[in-house]
């Protein structure tokens, strides 16, 4: 079940930093992604991608402990309520960092774009990584200008994300 409202975007970046100065201490590092990185007007969730510093099953603990609910944990993926505003948090790895950014900033259109691209290639594009289809192999992409290159992609930055599906799908 969603727990998704309309929030300012203003609001959306007040809450999701409170969230990760709270947490801080559990992340080697975490930025927000989603419709906040991507700088819409309005927001419905707050999306991070974070690589833990302490297992990850401890952050249950965590989340409870700054006062937040957690509504769904599945090891890498972690779904939780903080101050009345759904947060997606999805853990990752260095070597699978800008898959896991690009992942979580979206929008949905363009990561269905970047799986296509790679499919094309004998590559699996995926939350936790890309694969190769041949060996199942993880390709290291610590950036988001690596996959640009691993998938022949012109980088877009986040804002321009998801902009041009609504005119001109071909371009994806």
């Amino acid at each position: 079940m969603s727990h998704k409202r309309e929030i300012p975007l203003k609001e959306g970046e007040a809450i999701a930093n409170e969230f990760i100065n709270l947490t801080g201490d559990f992340y080697e590092r975490v930025e927000i992604g989603g419709s906040i990185r991507r700088k819409v007007p309005i927001v419905h969730d707050i999306d991070l991608c974070a690589i833990a510093k302490r297992p990850v099953a401890e952050f249950r603990q965590v989340v409870s402990n700054v006062g937040g609910k957690m509504i769904r944990f599945g090891g890498e993926y972690a779904t939780l309520m903080f101050r009345g505003v759904q947060i997606n948090v999805l853990f990752t790895t260095e070597e699978a960092w800008g898959a896991g950014l690009m992942w979580s900033t979206g929008p949905k259109g363009h990561t269905i774009g970047m799986n296509i691209k790679a499919d094309n290639l004998g590559l699996k594009f995926k939350r936790t990584g890309i694969y190769r289809q041949s060996d199942g192999a993880l390709i290291p992409t610590p950036t988001e200008g690596d996959i640009a290159e691993l998938l022949h992609w012109e980088y877009k930055p986040p804002e321009n994300r998801g902009l041009a599906e609504r005119f001109d799908d071909s371009l994806y």
